[in-house]
């Protein structure tokens, strides 16, 4: 249900936004579409966890980075998801939708990218 509001507040803000819903699902629309600014994903997917997506992600297109979300991580977990290098952003939920597309805005926008039109890959 997040998802869907998280997509709906992005496509109204000029995003172009994919929903996966697991990571393999994500993994082959980022290979099928080289023009994804940011993927957006929770940590618990029905295949995988977003850690193992975000460093599938730094293998395969490094320059791209995630925006990983979660009700809860143990702090071991925390520690490593902080660690990986295509993580830009660990949010907390309840995720509050309108703050959480500031934050976007300004990771995309940091990568050298307009929000408006940008490809935005969203799991979870």
């Amino acid at each position: 249900m997040i998802a869907c509001l998280l997509a709906d507040v992005l496509s109204l803000g000029g995003y172009r936004v994919t929903t996966c819903g697991t990571v393999g699902a994500a993994l082959e629309a980022l290979a099928a579409n080289p023009d994804f600014a940011l993927c957006i994903s929770d940590f618990l997917l029905p295949d995988r966890t977003g850690l193992d997506l975000a460093r599938e992600l730094h293998r395969l297109r490094p320059e791209l980075r995630m925006v990983l979300a979660s009700a809860f991580l143990e702090s071991e977990v925390e520690e490593l998801v902080a660690s990986e290098p295509a993580v830009a952003l660990v949010v907390r939920k309840p995720v509050d939708v309108f703050a959480l597309r500031a934050q976007i805005d300004a990771l995309v926008a940091a990568g050298g990218g307009a929000a408006e039109g940008a490809a935005v890959a969203l799991g979870g």
